[in-house]
């Protein structure tokens, strides 16, 4: 005859281990390839071709990686600690005279290439959204 306290326990036991254990999903990246392909076409205008997709230079992978180093995150704990803020930051317009500051900040929508961000940057950087509790944070070069 089985121990129903002895299977109870075991159930219990595996619920637990499984409840516990890390599970390590890839992290998806914040911009697909056709998303990056539009931002650079906006901030390089009638260059882009030229200047990055048919160019020999490594634009096109510095880019892509710039990028895949990106973070943004609502952190209202952050709320009142002192960032540099986005503001701070000039207008990558030489290529696109037309380009302009967002003027409501969309997370899933952000062009950091439109920024003049330091994009082979060797420490992490952090810059809060004006007036928001959006953090964006770009991890550095390897």
């Amino acid at each position: 005859m089985k121990n129903p306290f002895l299977n109870t326990v075991a159930l219990l036991s595996l619920f637990l281990l499984f409840s516990f254990t890390t599970i390590n999903f890839q992290k998806q990246p914040l911009y697909s390839k056709q998303k990056i392909e539009q931002y650079i076409n906006e901030v390089f205008a009638d260059q882009a071709d030229a200047l990055v997709f048919k160019s020999s230079s490594k634009r096109l992978p510095l880019i892509t990686d710039f990028f895949n180093r990106i973070s943004i995150q609502n952190l209202p704990e952050h709320r009142g600690k002192k960032f540099k803020l986005l503001s701070s930051l000039e207008l990558q317009d030489k290529y696109n005279s037309n380009l302009k500051r967002d003027k409501n900040f969309d997370p899933d929508n952000f062009n950091a290439l439109k920024y003049q961000f330091d994009m082979v940057c060797k420490n992490k950087l952090v810059y809060r959204v004006d007036n928001t509790d959006y953090l964006i944070s770009i991890e550095p070069l390897k």
